[in-house]
């Protein structure tokens, strides 16, 4: 079937300052653009959602290959998108597990004391990739688990090196612990080894250039000590090659300052995805289950040596799963940018297979 992509035309996209609060409610809607099927189940299970997924290729290949993560699975999985119609393959890519690399993790294991001590380390806890030069890159969400325990799998930043625009059946992966230890250095560090509702959650990843940016969900960090202070979230630009140097010694060196955002009331960040002139697309939603707190695509675009964050382009998410759960939007990928226009495909957790869903953003000048 030849699906034409829905055209949005987001009328404001007028550029606030960094922090200046916004309302989903006035904001364009980002109305819901062509259903992408998926054909077959991933992992070979029951149906679930999709915490993460990054595409190879080219916008107008026939078949792009993609990788796509879960964040109950010790493995990712290749997937082929191809037009309106993604395949997942069975391939898998061992992220830890016993068919994991037998590489060395860089770094060293992060000592963190969850509320329920410690837990198997039985699944990589998937919660972001992103593509960039010769590699995926694959985040855990470097928090406790839903039940109060440290899994050290959880705090692993992966990458896997590519073949040109291919996943090798048996690719080099590389493994480290130092993104915990820029958590643990920040300005989050008193959420660190926290409870999942309060903790440090990554869900968002990009890479530009060297530069990879994890973005949190928890904690939000207010603005100022006065009472009912704006909160923002924070998305932490961390240097790759000190990530992924040799040996076991912990990150070392300054950070970055963290970049904060406000998001609107009660929302984080759940996935991030990078543009070609290196600035980020921002998917926000609620920290935990808030119903009233809506999903929305954010432009965060550099100004000077700083960011300016756009208007929210709010993102529906009211399509129910086989057991009535609503469906929470926790995947951007971006497929092919033009002159003023973004294609982008949304994913969901909650809901079979992640209902796919293409969308095109017609940027204002």
């Amino acid at each position: 079937m030849d699906v034409s992509v829905s055209r949005i035309l987001v009328t404001a996209l007028a550029l606030a300052s960094l922090g200046a609060a916004i309302s989903p409610a006035s904001a364009e809607t980002l109305s819901r653009g062509a259903a992408v099927a998926v054909e077959g189940r991933f992992f070979g299970k029951q149906p679930r959602g999709i915490s993460g997924m990054a595409c190879l290729g080219r916008a107008g290949d026939a078949e792009r290959p993609c990788l796509v993560i879960n964040d109950e699975e010790a493995a990712a999985e290749i997937a082929l998108l191809a037009g309106d119609r993604l395949k997942p393959t069975g391939r898998a890519v061992p992220i830890i597990g016993k068919d994991a690399p037998d590489r060395p993790i860089l770094g060293r294991q992060p000592a963190v004391a969850c509320p329920d001590g410690v837990g198997k380390p039985n699944e990589a806890d998937g919660e972001g990739i992103a593509r960039a030069g010769a590699y995926l890159y694959l985040v855990g969400s470097h928090s406790c688990s839903g039940g109060g325990k440290f899994k050290a799998s959880s705090y692993l930043v992966s990458r896997i090196a590519l073949a040109g625009e291919a996943i090798p059946d048996r690719p080099v992966v590389e493994r480290s612990w130092r993104l915990s230890d820029a958590l643990a250095a920040s300005v989050v560090k008193h959420a660190f080894g926290k409870d999942k509702a309060s903790g440090t959650n990554i869900e968002g990843l990009a890479v530009v250039g060297d530069t990879l940016y994890a973005g949190l969900r928890t904690p939000l960090l207010p603005r100022s000590d006065a009472a009912g202070s704006p909160r923002d979230a924070v998305i932490f630009p961390v240097s790759i090659p000190a990530l992924f140097a040799p040996g076991d010694a912990p990150l070392t060196g300054a950070l970055p300052a963290p970049i904060r955002v406000e998001l609107g009331p009660g929302a984080g960040i759940r996935d991030l995805a990078a543009l070609a002139n290196g600035e980020l697309l921002v998917l926000s939603g609620p920290t935990g289950d808030q119903a009233e707190i809506p999903y929305a695509l954010h432009l965060l675009r550099r100004k000077g040596e700083g960011w300016t964050l756009g208007q929210a382009m709010p993102v529906r998410s009211d399509t129910k799963g086989a057991k009535g759960e609503t469906a929470k939007a926790e995947t951007v990928v971006v497929l092919a940018e033009g002159a003023g226009t973004i294609s982008v495909m949304v994913l969901y957790d909650n809901i079979d297979e992640g209902a796919p869903t293409r969308h095109e953003i017609i940027l204002q000048p």
